[in-house]
């Protein structure tokens, strides 16, 4: 009864089972982690430019108050993509977009499913609007701000 034949071809067979699953476990756990670090990356992405934005319709209201008729229009280039993916950018007082603090601009990307609520600080009142990401032009009309897409 010699069973040493059998031995040697068995190891290998267990060893590359065995490396198999370990190897199918990192690759699902890798999977998942770039998954998050994508979603995070978009959310960052779209807090910077929702910030940028805050700021610009902070300088038409500026502008508006100086200027003679009371208006003011600025034309504000960003990036039309965030990771890889179209995203809108909404103005609203809605104080259940914004988290409790209205008026904001909310940014939302579908993929990866990231959202951000940015607040923005004017005196006008807003008009809600809602327009895709990339050249935005910001409208101050003497009484409230709003944004348009730009043609």
């Amino acid at each position: 009864m010699d069973d040493r034949a059998l031995s040697s071809p068995m190891t290998h067979v267990l060893t590359i089972a065995i490396v198999t699953v370990l190897v199918s476990g990192l690759l699902v756990a890798a999977g998942s982690t770039l998954a998050d670090q994508r979603e995070h990356a978009a959310e960052e992405q779209l807090e910077t430019i929702g910030h940028r934005l805050s700021l610009e319709l902070a300088t038409a209201e500026r502008l508006a108050a100086r200027g003679t008729g009371g208006t003011a229009t600025l034309r504000a280039d960003h990036v039309d993509r965030v990771t890889g993916r179209f995203y809108t950018v909404r103005l609203t007082d809605d104080p259940d977009a914004c988290g409790g603090v209205e008026p904001c601009l909310v940014l939302q990307s579908s993929d990866p499913d990231a959202r951000v609520a940015v607040p923005v600080r004017v005196d006008a009142a807003v008009t809600e609007s809602t327009v895709p990401g990339g050249r935005v032009v910001v409208v101050h009309d003497g009484g409230a701000v709003r944004l348009e897409a730009s043609a």
